[in-house]
């Protein structure tokens, strides 16, 4: 795919077609890599997880929450103290959920332990469940 670009690259820049690619295109592709073998690598410990069957359940306490804006997304983190833990295990998680939730507050969170990811989690009254 970069040997195509870098072809494309070529056309001489007052064309119509070397107008369309801007000279930075090969480098924001470059970039993107690294964020495409996170994802590859957390989906891959999820899927060995759940193949085992592996999911701890805990009762813990909400320690803090955390909204983090980037250039082009957002992301909503809680950050969950479980008794016999000395820092507290981060986790990434929906919008709802993070804005249902409040400091100080006791949850039952179901967790895959390598790729912390929630798979479920329940508070007073609420209950969050992403596949059901």
């Amino acid at each position: 795919m970069i040997i195509a670009l870098m072809a494309l690259k070529r056309v001489a820049p007052d064309s119509f077609l070397g107008a369309l690619i801007p000279e930075h295109l090969g480098l924001s592709l470059l970039c993107l890599i690294p964020v495409y073998v996170y994802a590859a690598v957390l989906r891959i410990h999820l899927v060995r997880d759940l193949a085992r069957g592996v999911k701890i359940v805990r009762e813990a306490v909400l320690e803090n929450k955390k909204k983090i804006d980037s250039d082009d997304s957002t992301s909503f983190r809680i950050f969950v103290t479980v008794s016999g833990s000395s820092p507290p295990l981060t986790f990434q998680v929906p919008e709802e959920v993070h804005d249902s939730l409040v400091k100080g507050q006791a949850i039952r969170i179901s967790y895959a332990p390598r790729s912390m990811v929630v798979l479920e989690l329940q508070s007073n009254g609420y209950h969050y469940l992403p596949v059901e």
